[in-house]
């Protein structure tokens, strides 16, 4: 399956072989600008710059689970720009990226902070923030021009990359093959 958000407050969910709609979650939120499933597809998280949150829905029963945002008090008003999920063996976490210059750490099981919850050192937006595959590392694009690698145990960086940059992604080392 494939989702798509749109500006409709509307997430639709296709079938790959034929392209036909297999249902559609209304979000209530205008600006539905990015959507991804957990690894097992039960799951999906939307963020939307309209309400500033992340949306983390049960697809079988279509209801939000929960919201998660980096708004920590009123008078604040940070957009979550991107999401990614991880399960483990014992858990299952959510990442968010944001435009207060941080990434997240969620339980994707009730959206609750986890530690060491906040990778803080970029001086602009964190536009994306996933996983390594075997979860002991983080990775973020931001705004700053830095791109950088976060031990995911203590939240320590590891790397630091001078770099523009917007998206960013992981590969296992044993998938590409280098001469």
């Amino acid at each position: 399956y494939i989702l798509v958000t749109s500006s409709d407050g509307w997430v639709r969910e296709y079938e790959t072989s034929n392209g036909e709609l297999v249902r559609r979650f209304y979000t209530g939120v205008v600006s539905a600008t990015h959507c991804i499933y957990n690894h097992d597809g039960t799951k999906f998280a939307v963020t939307s710059e309209g309400y500033k949150t992340v949306q983390v829905w049960d697809i079988q029963d279509e209801e939000i689970l929960f919201s998660v945002s980096h708004n920590d008090d009123e008078t604040t008003n940070y957009v979550i720009k991107s999401s990614s999920f991880l399960k483990t063996s014992n858990n299952e976490f959510l990442l968010t990226a944001s435009d207060d210059n941080t990434a997240r750490l969620w339980s994707a099981e009730n959206g609750a902070p986890l530690p060491p919850h906040i990778f803080s050192e970029h001086t602009n937006t964190v536009n994306t923030a996933v996983f390594d595959f075997d979860a002991s590392r983080v990775l973020t694009a931001s705004a700053d021009n830095y791109a950088k690698i976060w031990k995911l145990d203590d939240v320590s960086r590891s790397l630091q990359i001078d770099t523009t940059c917007f998206s960013i992604a992981f590969a296992e080392a044993d998938a590409i093959d280098i001469d």
